[in-house]
């Protein structure tokens, strides 16, 4: 207790814990603070790592609470000293540090003077107080690595020897007196370079009960076998620990990134930089300092050149071929490439630690960067006889990669073998709907495509074909650039052959309907369909058909869509190719639809439905979806229906990658349907991951549902923003469907973010580009956004312009009709917003328009109804009316900020007349 109390030392836990628990204390709370009476007064910051969080508390737990040896191994540039560093930061012990280094003469013991040192720099009065209990030995014995202990009364040592192993046992014994007064523990570095006297010392500390960590780079070819003998030695030391560290998973290295750039890495990127590194930390952090299209940093390029030095001539041939073919190889084919005697080769590159280990029968370099550092070895000239004959070895195997041989025949000069090869890779690729690569392979082509190719003879393939899959490929990942390719397009087809002239003038055809040019598209789609019946049949001709039936659809001549529909029905019929058939099916059902034809779209339906595709295809699925939900969406069918249609196409559509137009329609479909019927939050779900960022010309219908779920998340500026953007791709210049739904999104953003006469602006301009259209139900909806901007302007002018404009209409746009829902609704509410404009409102004329909605399960736009009918009723003194009708509006604007927002005021105005004064 005397001892305890009184003395400036800390006393051992043991003796404390007695005292503590005999006087009736929190042990665990004073074991807290004993440990805390060993760290340092300022807090050392938290090292972070990415990872490692099993090796961490390990490291962690040996440093605090271990006894012995823990070795950490591993490559180097693994993250053995991150790892320890990071430990040692969070310990509760002191961790005292030595390291070894490759110094080009010995000096024995220098990281055990080094951690040393450190104790007597950081905490002297700690040291001396442990010198002083020690052993009267100490001073003298230390003094040989530590010179500032010597004294004038030291004593000199009778010999190296004696002194060596007077300073092995000095060394455990100070470590043991240090111990004793509070925790340590000792870490030692790159122990791969130590000196025999260091291994010495680690080997005997390795039995002490002072916890060691040492780090030991392992897969090194410099490392001696006598280290190698110590290593085996200690790992059979009694206690003795091994902790291996191996590569970072994606996620870890997604964190270790993070850690160095934040979150400016795209996650394209990041899986970029994993799929070279793999998970090597050191390679990560290199790469993610340097591009892709830049040599390979100084201290990733010395690490790796440095095994390929002195190599012998045959193991150099066998590194070189396996670099530059850059995937694994047969040993048959490696003797192919190098003409060499590979067995030498490969036990060298195995000594060297640069052969992968063994995977079946195929040989492999260890690491992708290793073939990086080769490639960027090889000397001028080097190369192209390599790629040369990497390319013949590919070409002979059972499923020859393209893409591949292609490359290599790039590297080796030989355009015109590298043209037929890109030719195969894209065909490949567009049959595997791998379209990135599709369009790659295809710009490639007709980039490779030489002026006197007739003159050499032609590869497989007519060169306006290659623009038309050309064009079809980078339709998908980059409509701009497609649309950029047209001209040179139809040049090749002045003087090519029908089919494939006919191929290029149908896809132009198609490109001019999005240009805004309908009667071009019109004229070109027919004189594609003309000459495709010159020919056999072909999916060509089908496709020829849909596009000139597209084209009826956007100048509104729906009665010659619907006659090309039946005609691509029965040319698919001939064709016999069933994805062909579900899609002229799907389409003609549409057309049933749209003109009233109910049985016949459904008997379509079922024909398609019967179809079954084998081997499946993602495309068709997709695109009959598509169609089948459009259906749904204009006949009002609950959202959940259409989620059922397309639930497999989703699931293709995200199995394949295929995230692109029709895709995007399809969700599109589908958000609308949820919005409309009061889910946003599922249409958002849907909707939100495929639409950060700028709008993208393949998804933009999915920006305008954005656009529309901003705005009803009280988002006006992102809202607006958005719909704008969507406005600089096709979308207001396609088809008439597609413009009259921008336009309709933009002029609801305008009037609900207080521009009524921008709004109005708008919807003339599109209305007057329709007002032609055999399916004048098609303009309802936009007619009531009109009507509703004539009314918030007060515009009578406009009012009369509006009707005059319905009267020009082929039909009543608001007639009941067999297969779309909202006409009848539509024309309530159109005539309550003119009867606002006229300042002729009643309650029942809105009451009556808000239940045509009921009936649609469309909640939103019932409730702007009863808003609208209690701002009558609260103007004509009806206050408990009004109450009433926003009480169920304000039910049924919920997920709708604007609306909710204007219910709200409106109930505040309210109850402020109802209130006493």
């Amino acid at each position: 207790m005397s001892n305890i109390f009184s003395s400036v030392r800390v006393p051992s836990w043991g003796a404390l814990e007695l005292v503590v628990k005999a006087m009736d204390g929190d042990a665990a709370e004073f074991h807290e603070l004993w440990l805390a009476t060993g760290r340092p007064a300022t807090s050392t910051p938290e090292v972070r790592i990415a990872g490692r969080r099993d090796e961490l508390v390990a490291v962690r737990r040996h440093l605090d609470h271990g006894t012995g040896l823990l070795l950490v191994t591993g490559e180097a540039g693994i993250g053995k000293t991150a790892l320890v560093a990071a430990a040692a930061a969070g310990a509760e012990a002191f961790v005292t540090t030595g390291a070894c280094r490759p110094l080009s003469a010995e000096v024995p013991l220098l990281p055990v003077a080094d951690l040393l040192r450190r104790v007597r720099t950081e905490h002297l009065a700690w040291f001396d107080d442990a010198m002083a209990a020690g052993p009267a030995y100490l001073s003298d014995a230390l003094a040989q690595l530590l010179p500032e202990l010597a004294t004038a009364d030291t004593v000199a040592a009778v010999s190296e020897d004696w002194a060596r192993h007077r300073a092995f046992h000095a060394v455990g014994a100070l470590l043991s007196a240090l111990r004793e007064r509070r925790p340590l523990a000792v870490v030692v570095e790159d122990v791969h370079w130590a000196d025999a006297a260091t291994l010495d010392v680690l080997e005997l500390l390795g039995t002490h009960r002072c916890p060691l960590v040492v780090t030991v780079r392992t897969e090194d070819p410099d490392v001696g076998e006598a280290f190698a003998d110590w290593l085996t030695r200690a790992r059979r030391l009694p206690g003795a620990v091994g902790l291996a560290l191996g590569p970072l998973t994606l996620a870890e290295t997604t964190q270790q990134l993070a850690l160095l750039a934040g979150d400016d890495l795209a996650p394209g990127e990041v899986a970029r930089i994993h799929a070279r590194s793999l998970g090597q930390p050191l390679f990560t952090e290199q790469l993610a300092l340097h591009p892709d299209d830049q040599p390979l940093p100084e201290l990733l390029a010395d690490l790796l050149l440095r095994r390929l030095r002195g190599l012998s001539e045959t193991a150099w041939s066998v590194a070189r071929a396996l670099g530059v073919a850059d995937r694994p190889l047969l040993p048959q084919q490696l003797e192919e490439i190098t003409e060499v005697d590979i067995g030498v080769g490969l036990r060298e590159l195995d000594a060297r630690r640069l052969l992968g280990p063994a995977d079946g029968l195929e040989v492999h370099l260890r690491h992708p960067l290793v073939a990086d550092a080769i490639r960027r070895h090889l000397v001028p000239g080097e190369a192209p006889d390599v790629h040369r004959r990497v390319a013949r070895v590919l070409a002979c195997m059972p499923d020859p990669p393209a893409a591949e041989i292609a490359e290599h025949w790039g590297a080796a000069g030989a355009c015109r073998e590298e043209l037929g090869w890109r030719i195969a890779a894209a065909r490949a690729a567009s049959a595997g709907r791998a379209v990135e690569s599709a369009a790659s392979q295809w710009r490639c082509v007709l980039e490779l495509w030489p002026a006197d190719l007739r003159e050499a003879g032609d590869p497989p393939l007519a060169r306006a074909a290659a623009y038309a899959s050309a064009l079809d490929a980078i339709a998908r990942v980059d409509f701009a650039e497609a649309t950029s390719l047209v001209d040179d397009a139809l040049a090749a087809a002045a003087d090519a052959a029908p089919e494939h002239a006919a191929g290029i003038i149908r896809r132009v055809g198609d490109y001019r309907h999005w240009q805004a040019q309908p009667a071009v598209a019109l004229e070109l789609n027919a004189r594609a369909v003309d000459m495709y019946a010159q020919l056999t049949p072909s999916r060509d001709h089908v496709d020829a058909l849909t596009s000139l039936a597209s084209a009826y659809e956007s100048l509104g001549r729906f009665r010659e869509c619907a006659e090309i529909g039946v005609r691509a029905v029965a040319e698919a019929r001939r064709v016999g190719i069933p994805s062909v058939l579900k899609e002229a099916l799907v389409r003609r059902a549409w057309d049933q639809g749209l003109a009233g034809d109910g049985s016949g779209a459904r008997a379509s339906i079922d024909e398609l439905s019967a179809i079954t595709i084998d081997p499946e295809d993602p495309y068709c699925e997709i695109e009959v979806a598509v169609g089948v939900t459009d259906m749904l969406l204009m006949s009002g069918a609950p959202a959940e229906e259409l989620l059922d249609v397309a639930r497999t196409a989703l699931a293709l559509a995200d199995a394949w990658g295929l995230h692109q137009w029709m895709d995007a329609i399809l969700r599109s479909n589908l958000a609308e349907a949820l919005i409309a019927q009061g889910s946003p939050q599922r249409a958002w779900d849907l909707v939100a991951q495929f639409t950060e960022g700028d709008p993208e010309q393949q998804r933009w219908p999915l920006y305008e549902q954005r656009a529309v779920l901003d705005l009803m998340r009280g988002r006006a500026d992102d809202a607006d923003r958005r719909i704008t953007m969507a406005g600089e791709g096709p979308a207001p210049t396609g088809g008439l469907a597609f413009r009259l739904f921008h336009h309709s999104v933009a002029a609801t953003i305008e009037l609900w973010t207080g521009r009524p006469a921008a709004a109005a602006e708008r919807v003339l301009a599109v209305l007057r580009t329709g007002e032609g259209t055999e399916e004048p139900a098609m303009l309802a909806p936009v007619l009531v956004l009109a009507a509703r901007a004539a009314a918030d302007l007060r515009d009578p002018v406009l009012g009369t312009e509006l009707r005059d404009l319905r009267g020009r209409l082929t039909g009543d746009p608001f007639a009941p009709h067999p297969h779309l829902a909202r006409p009848v609704a539509e024309g309530a509410t159109w005539s309550a917003e003119l009867a606002r404009l006229e300042g002729a409102g009643t309650v029942d004329i809105w009451v009556v328009a808000a239940g045509t909605w009921d009936g649609l399960r469309r909640p939103y736009d019932a409730a702007y109804c009863r808003w609208r009918a209690a701002q009558v009723a609260q103007a004509t003194g009806q206050g408990t009316m009004a109450g009433r009708l926003l009480k169920r509006a304000a039910a049924d604007a919920r997920g709708h900020v604007p609306l909710s927002d204007a219910v709200r005021r409106a109930a505040d105005a309210v109850g402020s007349r109802a209130a006493p004064v």
